[in-house]
C-alpha cells in the first residue's frame, strides 16, 4: 500500500470574540480549500503481511515483503510512486493494472512464516531475512534484478528469530534476536554453520522482539518481553 499526504498546513487559532459572520465564513471556505489531500495505491497480495522493509536498488525503490503465508516476495514501487502524484494517472492504475501487478522476485525457502527482514545499508540489494522456525537465510543480488537465496540457513538460535540488523559500517556483519532470549552477532564470510561469533545467552529474560544498531555511535540497542 502506497500512500500520499499533501495539502497538509498548520493548525489555525479559533476565532477571536469580535470577528463578524463574513469573517467566519471565509475561514469556512479556506478551511475547506485546506483540508489534506490522502492518494492511495495498492498491491493484490496473498495472505497477511508480517513485516514490510524498503530499499533502493541503484535509482530502483523496493520493498521487501514478509506473508504469513512463509514466503517472501519484493516488489517494485516506482510505478506507484508515480501514480500517487497524479490523480489522473492513478484512477488508469487502479482500473487497468493494480490487479495484474506482480512481485519481481519471491522464495518459498523458508519453513514457515516469519517476521525478520533487513535491507544492507552498504550492499546494494544485499537482503537478510529470519523465520519463526529460527531459520536466517542471505540473500545476494545477481545480474538482471534477481537473487540468489542461500538455503543453507545461519545455525544458532533455537526458537523464532524476531528481528534483524546488517551493521552500519561493516559490509559482511549483523545482528540477529531471538525468542530464545539471545542475541547474536554474525559474519557472513564464514559458513552459515560457523559464522556466529559473538553470542550473549540471556540478553532478556524472556524474547528479545526487536534491536536497532545505531548510525553514529558503536551501540546496538534491544527491546523485549521482559519490559527492557
Amino acid at each position: 500500500m502506497m500512500l500520499r499526504m499533501h495539502n497538509l498546513h498548520g493548525t489555525k487559532p479559533p476565532p477571536s470574540e469580535g470577528s463578524d459572520e463574513e469573517e467566519e465564513e471565509e475561514d469556512e471556505e479556506d478551511e475547506e480549500e485546506r483540508k489534506p489531500q490522502l492518494e492511495l495505491a495498492m498491491v493484490p497480495h496473498y495472505g497477511g503481511i508480517n513485516r514490510v522493509r524498503v530499499s533502493w536498488l541503484g535509482e530502483e525503490p523496493v520493498a521487501g515483503v514478509w506473508s504469513e503465508k512463509g514466503q517472501v516476495e519484493v516488489f517494485a514501487l516506482r510505478r506507484l510512486l508515480q501514480v500517487v502524484e497524479d490523480p489522473q494517472a492513478l484512477a488508469a492504475f487502479l482500473r487497468d493494472e493494480q490487479a495484474q501487478m506482480k512481485p519481481i522476485f519471491s522464495f518459498a525457502g523458508h519453513m514457515g512464516e516469519g517476521f525478520a527482514l533487513d535491507w544492507s545499508p552498504r550492499v546494494t540489494g544485499r537482503l537478510l531475512t529470519g523465520d519463526c522456525q529460527k531459520n536466517i537465510h542471505l540473500w545476494t543480488p545477481t545480474d538482471g534484478g534477481s537473487w540468489h537465496v542461500d538455503q543453507r540457513p545461519f545455525v544458532g538460535h533455537t526458537r523464532s528469530v524476531e528481528d534483524l540488523q546488517w551493521s552500519p559500517t561493516e559490509n559482511t556483519v549483523f545482528a540477529s534476536c531471538s525468542a530464545d532470549a539471545s542475541i547474536r552477532i554474525w559474519d557472513i564470510r564464514a559458513a552459515p554453520s560457523k559464522a556466529c561469533m559473538l553470542t550473549t545467552a540471556t540478553a532478556h529474560d524472556g524474547d528479545v522482539n526487536v534491536i536497532s544498531w545505531s548510525r553514529r555511535e558503536p551501540f546496538l540497542l534491544s527491546g523485549g518481553d521482559d519490559g527492557a
